[in-house]
């Protein structure tokens, strides 16, 4: 018992000697804290956009809870679409906020959701609002506009009233989760060390999820990507720019749904 005792005890002092030795390591990649959390940051954004992608996607998620809870269904294009918004959910705001909370010892104001927002910002919020929603009416003329939206498919001629509120619900989530990870996790995580410029480092990862999409919306999230993240790092609030993100977002499928004569 005391050779197996005095083993264990060798080979904690030979782990705690290697935790010492790399802990010296990473302090000289390092000349301060701050410069760890930014970096820890970046990782974190890493996997988050990572698992999304291979893991969130709206089809794997919908035939993962298919095959274990109804195996004998088959999900429709309606539940992959609820799937996807799920996805950017969990790994959009769900562990990115749990990450902030109990590893960085944040809370949600000091990561953008803050009331207290000055009012000539909103005034700023509305007058963009008041020129977008105009580009969207006419692009709502649009034949692939309409193919578009809403993102979910359903027949000609019908309406279905509580399919479409469950996914104006759900398609809210998703801005939330998309204006905190883009414009609170990366924005004010960043800030410590990039000051302003942590906007532009966020309009990257923000204009590649748009990859695949029409080449006018990809510029046009990058155009989006600068402003609303300027507007949240100076008023340390994002709840605008969620607001303003979604109310866009509904008028396109209403007005989609509108030209199609849907109602």
């Amino acid at each position: 018992m005391l050779f197996n005792f005095t083993v264990i005890n060798r080979i904690i002092y030979i782990f705690e000697q290697q935790i010492k030795f790399k802990m010296s390591v990473i302090k000289q990649w390092f000349s301060s804290k701050a410069e760890i959390h930014v970096a820890v940051t970046v990782v974190i954004v890493c996997l988050m956009l990572m698992l999304r992608e291979y893991l969130g996607s709206g089809e794997q998620l919908s035939d993962m809870v298919f095959s274990t809870f109804f195996p004998t269904q088959v999900p429709e294009h309606y539940h992959r679409m609820l799937a996807w918004a799920g996805g950017c959910v969990i790994f959009y705001l769900a562990i990115p906020m749990l990450f902030s909370k109990f590893v960085f010892k944040q809370s949600l104001i000091s990561t953008g959701f803050s009331t207290k927002i000055p009012r000539d910002h909103l005034k700023i919020y509305l007058l963009m609002l008041t020129v977008v929603l105009p580009l969207v009416v006419i692009a709502s003329l649009d034949a692939h506009f309409q193919a578009t939206y809403p993102f979910f498919y359903f027949p000609k001629g019908e309406f279905p009233t509580q399919r479409f509120i469950t996914w104006e619900i759900a398609y809210l989530l998703q801005f939330v989760a998309i204006e905190y990870f883009f414009r609170g996790f990366i924005l004010f995580n960043c800030k410590p060390i990039f000051q302003e410029f942590s906007v532009y480092i966020s309009v990257i990862p923000y204009c590649m999820i748009h990859f695949g999409k029409p080449m006018p919306e990809t510029i046009g999230a990058i155009i989006a990507g600068i402003f609303l993240g300027k507007m949240a790092l100076r008023s340390g609030s994002i709840l605008p720019g969620i607001a303003l993100h979604y109310t866009v977002a509904i008028t396109m499928d209403l007005l989609s749904l509108w030209q199609q004569d849907y109602f």
